[in-house]
């Protein structure tokens, strides 16, 4: 029988070894894909900041999947766990300025959701107390979306790894493969809509109003995210190519599915705080 080795460098283990003598991962972390590990390493290394930080931030964006990958083989180390990542990219964009898909007002809650029919009655019945205007109302919503709405992104990811789980059925993977490729997913999500509405900010305030390509700005940002996908459900979860890109449209579908559950239990928090206060 062949010596162990380290999963993550694969340096030569001895018999007795709990943690790799070179690189120093746990010896049993790389075969350990339970959920209750991925929460006792992620919380073990929050607020570690290192050369892991710029390697790790260099596969989400550039090698879409290949985390996900890593931490599924057991490689774990070299790189910043995937709550830690998604943690960063939350922080990101709690510090920029509100995304408004993320941030919908009370006004696009009560007019424009397909849900609307069953929540207008209870803003109706806010809206019926003695004094109260709809404008009131609506300040004291944003102000409680505005504390809410970048907590609550993380609900997307448990929604789309149930989606993406059926989806590659086949594959056989844990459930917590799937949460981590939906926090490796959304890690790079936020990254990306901050990065890129900082850039449609300056392109706004450059370009001339009538410039022909400023209109198909916003769309072709937007558009543009799913490119990711093809490479990260290729990477990821073992699809080949032509999969990969077929199972585009039901990975959007997924998530707007989630997006949509997001959204609603938004409103229910927000307009539960503001109808006790």
């Amino acid at each position: 029988m062949s010596a162990p080795r380290c999963l993550n460098c694969d340096s030569g283990l001895g018999p007795g070894d709990r943690y790799c003598p070179a690189c120093g991962q746990g010896v049993r972390d790389g075969q350990d894909r339970s959920f209750a590990h991925l929460l006792r390493s992620s919380l073990a290394e929050i607020g570690s900041i290192d050369s892991r930080l710029w390697r790790s931030l260099r596969r989400l964006l550039l090698r879409p999947g290949f985390l996900s990958l890593e931490y599924r083989n057991g490689r774990r180390r070299q790189y910043l766990s995937p709550i830690s990542l998604f943690l960063l990219g939350n922080l990101l964009f709690f510090l920029a300025p509100p995304l408004s898909d993320f941030q919908l007002s009370l006004a696009e809650q009560y007019e424009l959701q397909p849900y609307r029919a069953w929540i207008a009655p209870w803003i109706d019945g806010y809206l019926s107390r003695p004094g109260q205007t709809f404008a009131e109302a609506a300040d004291a919503y944003q102000l409680r979306v505005a504390e809410l709405a970048k907590l609550m992104v993380i609900v997307h990811v448990p929604l789309l790894a149930l989606g993406t789980m059926l989806m590659a059925a086949d594959k056989r993977l844990f459930y917590t493969d799937h949460v981590i490729m939906g926090l490796h997913y959304f890690a790079f999500l936020m990254i990306y809509l901050i990065s890129m509405s900082a850039v449609l900010s300056l392109a706004f305030a450059i370009l001339p109003r009538d410039f022909p390509a400023v209109p198909n700005l916003a769309p072709l940002v937007v558009a543009l995210q799913f490119a990711y996908v093809p490479a990260m459900l290729r990477n990821a979860l073992g699809f080949s190519w032509w999969r990969a890109v077929a199972s585009l449209p039901l990975f959007i579908i997924l998530l707007a599915a989630s997006h949509f559950v997001y959204r609603l239990l938004q409103f229910l928090v927000a307009f539960a705080l503001i109808s006790v206060a």
